[in-house]
C-alpha cells in the first residue's frame, strides 16, 4: 500500500457484515415485497436479467432498470421502494468505523454497485439507527452509487470494462493512486487488473484495521 492517495471502499460486506443485511435480503425477499406493490412478480425480473446476461449486459440493476422502463416506472421511486423493503434491522451499530472514515487523511470514494439511497439507509444504522443530515458532507466521504455509472443506457457496474480506471480519472487519480477495499474477488481481481492497489476484506473488522493505517 505504498503511495495511496485516495480509498474507494465498498458497502455491503465492507462497512457491515452482509450476514447482517444479505443479498437474500436485498434481491429476493425486497425485491419481491417491491414488485408486488406493482402488481409484479419475480418470474418476469429473471425473464429480463437472464436475457440481458445473455447480452453481457450484467448486474442486477441493470435488470431493475429495464423492468421500470418496460412498465414506465421511475428507476429512483423503484429504488426507494425497495430501500424500504429490505430488513436492515440486524446491522450493527459501529461509531468506531464512522469515526476512521472522518479522520481518514484522503479521500474517500464509497464505490457501490448499490443505490444511494440504500447506502444512506447503511450509513443510519451504523449510526444505531438515526439518519445523517448529510452522511456525506458530515463524514468527509463521497459516493459513487449504481446511479452514477449510468452511460449508453444502462449501469456500469465495477466489474465491467475499465469502470474503475474511469472512475480513478474521474477524481484526477491515477489507477496506482487508488487503494480499493472490496469483498468481492472478481471485483479485487479487475482492480488489480486494471493497476489499481486492493486489498480483498473478509469483515468490517478489516476495513476498520486498514482505515486506522490512513490516520495520521
Amino acid at each position: 500500500m505504498k503511495n495511496v492517495k485516495a480509498l474507494f471502499i465498498d458497502c455491503d460486506g465492507v462497512l457491515y457484515d452482509k450476514k447482517e443485511c444479505t443479498d437474500e435480503d436485498i434481491t429476493t425477499v425486497g425485491l419481491g415485497k417491491t414488485l408486488a406493490e406493482y402488481n409484479l412478480f419475480l418470474d418476469e425480473f429473471d425473464e429480463i436479467h437472464a436475457k440481458l446476461k445473455k447480452n453481457k449486459i450484467r448486474g442486477f440493476f441493470n435488470a431493475v432498470l429495464a423492468l421500470c422502463q418496460r412498465h414506465d416506472i421511475e428507476f429512483a421511486e423503484f429504488a426507494q421502494k425497495l430501500v424500504n423493503n429490505i430488513n436492515y434491522r440486524r446491522i450493527s451499530k459501529d461509531l468506531e468505523l464512522l469515526d476512521l472514515l472522518k479522520k481518514v487523511k484522503l479521500p474517500v470514494y464509497i464505490v457501490t454497485n448499490n443505490t444511494r439511497v440504500h447506502v444512506e439507509k447503511i450509513f443510519a444504522y451504523l449510526k444505531g439507527g438515526v439518519p445523517f443530515k448529510d452522511v456525506q458532507k458530515e463524514l468527509g466521504v463521497k459516493f459513487v452509487a449504481i446511479e452514477d455509472t449510468l452511460k449508453d443506457g444502462i449501469f456500469h457496474s465495477k466489474k465491467m470494462e475499465n469502470m474503475l480506471t474511469e472512475l480513478c480519472a474521474q477524481s484526477g487519480l491515477k489507477p496506482e493512486e487508488v487503494l480499493l477495499l472490496d469483498d468481492s474477488e472478481n471485483v479485487y481481481k479487475v482492480a488489480l487488473a486494471q493497476g489499481l492497489q486492493a486489498y480483498l476484506i473478509s469483515s468490517p473488522k478489516e476495513t476498520k484495521e486498514i482505515l486506522r493505517g490512513f490516520i495520521a
